[in-house]
């Protein structure tokens, strides 16, 4: 409601352009105005130029502001009085962007442009990622508690990103310091913005593994509130001998819980049954518990 009188109020305002230096009002009404700052105005709407809505204060003070910053615009009845108006709690939208990764999938989306994630996952896995230029993303990690034994390096190039839609390309190695076997994978995957949430599809083919094979990917990714997404993702093995997944699809559902430094994600790995893994039933039965906390430096 508070946004068909905010988008029809400005409408109408923007009907009527200001001219002169003075600002003259037409409206008499008195009005609540709040932005996406926390800050909040009680006075007159005196009109609007182009993207800017002009506003005076019931003390005389003239406000200009950007119309997106409005987060919402409400007639006050009664007496006014502005120190009636409390400053409003912190006003907390649901992410307007998609995420980099699910639980282990990548997404064709990377970090924003030195922005740095610490994080552990499964307990075992200590990873580092770091976003460069707003294209790529480079990550590093090691398996706990054989630190200087294990190494993992992936690299992330997303060069077509818009509020629509991405593609990216990637690839990770991961092996032992002391021994000379190790294990690729690359990846193509692609994301599309579907109203407020995400889907991502791609396919990932192990070359270097015993069994060389590879598995389709689909995440999808849906921000439920300010601070949390539900995501999941399926992973479909493209023949029987796949490695590591040895015929069978894997189905993860969860949720990421987001705070301004910290996201912790929760999730649960379940084995379904395909013509590969030589099971007929929908689930290959037992599952696998995914936990994973990430700092945001």
């Amino acid at each position: 409601m508070r946004i068909n009188l905010v988008l029809f109020l400005l409408f109408v305002l923007g009907a009527y352009p200001l001219t002169g230096q003075e600002l003259m009002m037409r409206d008499s009404t008195r009005y609540l105005l709040v932005l996406d700052s926390e800050e909040h105005f009680v006075g007159h709407v005196m009109g609007r130029r182009n993207d800017t809505l002009f506003f005076r204060t019931t003390s005389g003070t003239l406000v200009g502001t950007p119309v997106q910053r409005v987060y919402s615009l409400d007639k006050v009845t009664g007496s006014i009085d502005a120190q009636a108006f409390p400053t409003p709690g912190r006003r907390e939208r649901k992410p307007d962007r998609p995420t980099s990764s699910f639980f282990i999938m990548p997404t064709a989306y990377t970090l924003p442009a030195g922005e740095v994630h610490a994080g552990l996952y499964e307990i075992l896995l200590f990873g580092l990622s770091a976003g460069l230029g707003g294209v790529a993303d480079i990550q590093g990690g090691t398996l706990l508690p054989v630190i200087p034994e294990t190494y993992m390096i992936g690299f992330k190039l997303a060069p077509l990103q818009g509020p629509q839609g991405a593609v990216a390309l990637g690839g990770n190695i991961m092996g032992m310091v002391s021994d000379d076997d190790t294990f690729g994978l690359v990846y193509i995957v692609g994301t599309l913005a579907l109203g407020e949430s995400w889907l991502s599809a791609g396919y990932m083919h192990f070359p270097d593994s015993y069994h060389p094979g590879g598995a389709f990917m689909i995440g999808f990714d849906l921000p439920a509130a300010a601070r949390v997404r539900l995501m999941a993702e399926l992973w479909i093995p493209s023949n029987e001998k796949t490695d590591p997944l040895e015929g069978w699809a894997m189905f993860a559902p969860g949720a990421r819980f987001e705070s301004e430094g910290f996201w912790l994600d929760l999730g649960l790995y379940l084995p379904v049954g395909t013509a590969y893994s030589g099971r007929r039933s929908f689930s290959g039965g037992g599952f696998i518990p995914y936990l994973g906390g990430t700092f945001i430096l």
